[in-house]
């Protein structure tokens, strides 16, 4: 007979610090909200696993990486081959920051078909009251 060792399951917490599920106030697309060592709170994008964002395509005050469960910056000195997390204010939709990266220029563009898309998705039927 064997025995299960494995530990049970955390029981879920609810942060109130932070919401369920972070959406950018400017395009209401959801991200990653990290805590940084400092106290603060930045808003990333998921990174897509097969096809991460490296720092090299990142400008150095956009770059993250998560330590220990924390965002710290991925300073300059930073292999440009290592993967990053991207800050979401840098590929919002609704940002005007121009991007040399061809791979940050596709993300903004995916990121303005994702709004769209939920856009369309979520709108509200018209109903017999907006008549």
């Amino acid at each position: 007979m064997t025995t299960d060792v494995r530990p049970a399951a955390a029981a879920p917490t609810t942060d109130s610090q932070h919401p369920a599920t972070p959406c950018c106030p400017a395009c209401g697309l959801p991200g990653e909200l990290l805590d940084t060592p400092d106290g603060r709170t930045v808003l990333v994008e998921s990174n897509d696993p097969t096809n991460p964002l490296r720092a090299g395509e990142v400008p150095s005050g956009f770059r993250w990486t998560v330590i220990d469960y924390y965002a710290h910056r991925l300073l300059d000195g930073a292999t440009p081959t290592a993967p990053c997390q991207v800050e979401h204010a840098l590929v919002c939709p609704q940002s005007s920051v121009g991007l040399a990266s061809s791979a940050l220029q596709q993300r903004r563009r995916l990121n303005e078909a994702r709004r769209q898309c939920a856009e369309e998705r979520f709108e509200a039927p018209p109903t017999d009251l907006d008549a």
